[in-house]
């Protein structure tokens, strides 16, 4: 995950950059806003939020990964007593009792990923109309922005690429733990909270399709025609 922060970072630094573009949207028609209206945020307000979020992001990003390494040691630690059980001869009783041993030290790190994937599901919700402001901001740039809103495209897709590389690996450790609930009845809970906390991770994907989408669409559309060929 830690190449995705660093995207991540880089697409702050760009929704930065970008946001003093707003200066160039035209202003609503009229003052006759009705309630709902009233109360509808606007362009900074969206981007303040997306701002807050992408760096709540970072931070949820480069602390969920010593918390999957600490999960890591413990499974292998956990094979290890595992192991010299079988080696003593404990037969069931042993396996049953690393077993329940593993449960109780996955709790911790368990709640933790539960914690830090809903955090993170909520955060990516918050940036998702930032981004997509942004996108269209972008999409109308003036001659002098060109540049800037193609070095945010260029990050978005940057960004979506590493969360895709990051996410087909979670796909595949969630299954992985699909496997391990049938071990032990003590293990199911632990295993449960992970579970939930990485599709927290995996589920954003769609928001993160969405963004490719439109960028695709917009760079098509800001392509240059085609000169008809010299007669």
């Amino acid at each position: 995950m830690s190449r995705l922060a660093t995207k991540l970072v880089d697409i702050a630094e760009k929704i930065t950059e970008l946001s003093s573009a707003t200066s160039a949207v035209p202003a609503t028609a009229g003052t006759d806003l009705t309630v709902e209206e009233d109360e509808t945020p606007g362009v900074v307000e969206i981007l303040a939020e997306g701002e807050q979020a992408i760096t709540t992001i970072v931070e949820i990003t480069e602390a969920v990964t010593p918390v999957m390494e600490r999960f890591g040691e413990l499974a292998e630690e956990a094979t290890g007593r595992l192991h010299a059980a079988d080696a003593r001869g404990a037969g069931f009783a042993g396996r049953l009792r690393e077993t329940e041993r593993f449960a109780t030290e996955l709790a911790e790190p368990a709640s933790e990923i539960e914690r830090l994937g809903q955090q993170y599901a909520a955060e990516l919700v918050k940036l998702d109309p930032a981004v997509l402001t942004l996108i269209d901001l972008a999409a109308n740039a003036d001659a002098d922005e060109v540049e800037d809103a193609e070095k945010f495209f260029n990050s978005m897709r940057e960004l979506t690429g590493a969360a895709g590389g990051a996410i087909v690996h979670l796909e595949t450790f969630v299954s992985q733990l699909d496997g391990m609930t049938a071990l032990s009845r003590g293990l199911r809970k632990p295993l449960r909270q992970m579970k939930s906390g990485l599709r927290g991770f995996i589920d954003g994907r769609a928001l993160m399709d969405e963004w490719d989408r439109r960028i695709a669409e917009v760079s098509r559309d800001n392509e240059p025609e085609d000169e008809p060929p010299a007669s």
